[in-house]
């Protein structure tokens, strides 16, 4: 039984308390998962694509738009992709996909006609750079007429800000975030500034990126149309995939590869990037400006056998170039001096 509360019923007071009193939330754990079609999975296709955000990269022409267009069309169909079957059944499913580039339509139209989607559960939506997005698409999403979000590319939405800044990863979340909130799963195609074969390092930008991607894909071109997939993220062991797009833009698998562990997203990299910083901090007094420190800097890891991760030394040059991406980093205590012209923690 409640307290009497003055001016209210007992059956408007038990409601009251119900409401706002007898548990933390207007839903539980224990009613989340009791609800229907409630599910702790968060795979679409295993170590692939995620029921959150799923980052592809790519440098530019690798196939990562090819890619994405095989997704569009095994889901629409119920279909495996590259041999992984959905966790959603073989059901058949609703696919958006939304950008700014000119040709938006005209290219997915063609492919996903050639590659055998069900066109009739696509839709392809250009939108203004920067958005908005129309309030109707999200509106589909939230009485569940759209299964799945796929944005070529993240440049589109950037808000004009550098790629390399929260605020273009702050500008695209905003994008896709309430297509996420109604529960339904984004992939998100992403520039890749690089192309070391580390998908975690090859991601351009920043750690808000990376952060937002519960899982990314990493295309890589080969040669011609052979590409190789690489996976990485915190919900599975990474994969690593060979395959090629055939005339129609069908992937097919070629060879599912044992991912080496030195190919893993290790501690190593930031034991380096640290070791970097140590290095440059505590250079010889007589070393001034970020050129001659970093060569101080190549020299010792040379001296000290470590290695970048191509698996060479690194060049005075790399050595600039890791020290201006710690500086910029909100994560690194690192600084520059400009008096000084001198590293400090």
């Amino acid at each position: 039984m409640t307290a009497p509360v003055r001016g209210l019923t007992d059956a408007e007071a038990q409601e009251m308390f119900d409401a706002w009193v007898s548990k933390p939330a207007d839903t539980t754990v224990r009613e989340w998962l009791d609800a229907p079609g409630s599910s702790t999975d968060e795979w679409i296709y295993p170590g692939l694509v995620c029921d959150s955000y799923t980052g592809v990269i790519g440098l530019p022409k690798s196939g990562k738009s090819r890619f994405v267009v095989n997704i569009a069309t095994a889901y629409t169909r119920g279909e495996p992709l590259l041999g992984i079957e959905p966790t959603t059944g073989t059901g058949p499913k609703s696919v958006l996909i939304i950008g700014t580039e000119g040709n938006l339509e005209k290219e997915y139209a063609g492919r996903l006609q050639s590659a055998g989607a069900d066109l009739d559960r696509v839709g392809v939506e250009r939108v203004p750079t920067n958005g908005p997005v129309p309030q109707d698409l999200y509106t589909r999403a939230k009485y569940g007429a759209i299964d799945l979000v796929i944005v070529d590319n993240t440049d589109g939405f950037k808000g004009g800000a550098s790629n390399v800044s929260d605020e273009a990863a702050s500008s695209v979340k905003a994008i896709v975030e309430p297509f996420n909130l109604h529960g339904v799963p984004v992939v998100v195609i992403h520039h890749a500034n690089k192309a070391t074969g580390n998908v975690l390092h090859d991601s351009m930008g920043n750690t808000t990126y990376k952060g937002m991607f519960r899982e990314i894909i990493g295309v890589y071109k080969i040669n011609g149309s052979t590409v190789e997939i690489k996976s990485a993220g915190n919900l599975n062991k990474p994969i690593h995939l060979k395959a090629r797009f055939d005339d129609d833009h069908r992937i097919q698998l070629l060879d599912a590869v044992d991912l080496p562990e030195e190919d893993q997203d290790a501690p190593k990299g930031s034991e380096v990037l640290k070791r970097i910083a140590e290095l440059a901090v505590s250079a010889p007094g007589d070393l001034r400006g970020k050129s001659a420190i970093a060569r101080h800097v190549a020299a010792q890891l040379e001296a000290e056998g470590i290695k970048n991760r191509q698996g060479k030394f690194f060049t005075d040059r790399g050595v600039v170039s890791k020290l201006n991406g710690m500086l910029k980093s909100k994560e690194s205590t690192l600084r520059f001096d400009e008096e000084t012209r001198r590293f400090a923690s």
